[in-house]
């Protein structure tokens, strides 16, 4: 198992494809080129104790060149 990844990541774009669900691309290069589709993303949204979970996102692409 390999060590997990921190690294910020570029919102490049969010877009709501139906009702209440988002297409979100990041751009994080040290990721993408380890990162596969089906695997998650445990998104920290501030750098303060609210809220206090992250939010697990799943990778549906990542371009690997």
């Amino acid at each position: 198992m390999s060590s997990p990844i921190v690294s910020l990541a570029e919102i490049i774009r969010n877009t709501e494809i139906s009702p209440d669900i988002y297409e979100m691309e990041l751009q994080a290069p040290e990721i993408t080129e380890k990162a596969n589709p089906g695997q998650f993303l445990h998104i920290r949204c501030s750098d303060t104790v609210s809220p206090l979970l992250r939010r697990p996102i799943s990778i549906a692409y990542a371009d690997h060149k």
